[in-house]
């Protein structure tokens, strides 16, 4: 069995999920997946209402064994009651492994360890295991049909050379230091001097980003109209989901340092994908 709560945002979500499914495909001990699906303010809306069921994929509230190992199994200054509860859980629980980032680490991309363990497993991280650039299940992942109708209105939009910008600010300072907006400024105005055909769909959390580009680039730029930029609302998800997707329709992307959004927008229709930096 797979208990797994994927953590942080909506892509880090959806590469810890792309790799349980891996893993179920590939490891004969793996069995059922059961997923819980946090909402909070790093991604405020539930799994159901922005992508349709997956195959395979139980959506659970809870599992007796990431409490026991969240709040009971290195925990030394239980009370009474609580330690016996814990002895129980221990018991019940001897062939269970759990999962953290910091344990999955060591292990990342060993397809090896994972095709073979022969635990249950209990995953709560952000973090990928297996590469999903060799194990890409991410046409698992089907977005709710009034999602996929204003993707497509989106899509409508681009060209057979529309290429798709992501530029990723807000808290990710690795991704602002790296992939400065200067940066994308000269990448576009290069590939603009080359070619004056070319559009791009600009994807960013940023809105002062956003207004620069447009004006920049004017009529070369598509982007999302009337955005909510948070992800701690769930029109902001929403407004994430139909970004990512319409990258993914784009002919390549253009993407930022560090960020998960940039690489799995690439992933969902194997599309290339190239990091400013």
């Amino acid at each position: 069995m797979i208990i797994v709560k994927p953590l942080a945002g909506l892509c880090n979500r959806m590469r810890v999920i792309n790799s349980c499914i891996s893993l179920q495909n590939r490891n004969p001990n793996a069995g059922e997946i059961q997923m819980i699906w946090e909402k909070n303010e790093l991604l405020n809306s539930d799994f159901n209402d922005i992508f349709q069921p997956i195959k395979n994929i139980k959506i659970i509230r809870s599992h007796p064994a990431l409490t026991y190992f969240l709040y009971y199994h290195n925990n030394r200054t239980l009370p009474l009651k609580s330690r016996i509860k814990k002895n129980i859980f221990h018991y019940c629980l001897l062939n269970y492994k759990h999962y953290d980032n910091d344990i999955i680490l060591p292990f990342r991309f060993q397809e090896e360890y994972w095709d073979t363990a022969k635990n249950n497993f209990v995953i709560n991280s952000y973090s990928e295991f297996y590469d999903s650039q060799k194990f890409n299940n991410y046409q698992a992942f089907k977005p709710v049909a009034q999602l996929q109708s204003l993707i497509d209105s989106q899509v409508k939009k681009f060209t057979k050379t529309t290429i798709g910008v992501h530029i990723r600010r807000t808290d990710n300072i690795e991704s602002i230091k790296k992939s400065t907006t200067k940066l994308f400024i000269n990448t576009l105005a290069d590939i603009l001097e080359k070619e004056s055909n070319y559009l791009f769909y600009l994807a960013t959390d940023d809105l002062e980003v956003e207004n620069l580009l447009r004006k920049r680039f004017e009529k070369y730029i598509i982007t999302q109209e009337n955005k909510d930029f948070s992800r701690g609302t769930r029109k902001g998800i929403e407004n994430a989901v139909i970004d990512l997707y319409a990258l993914s329709k784009t002919n390549r992307i253009i993407g930022s340092y560090y960020s998960s959004f940039s690489e799995t927008a690439a992933r969902i229709n194997n599309i290339p994908f190239k990091i400013i930096v």
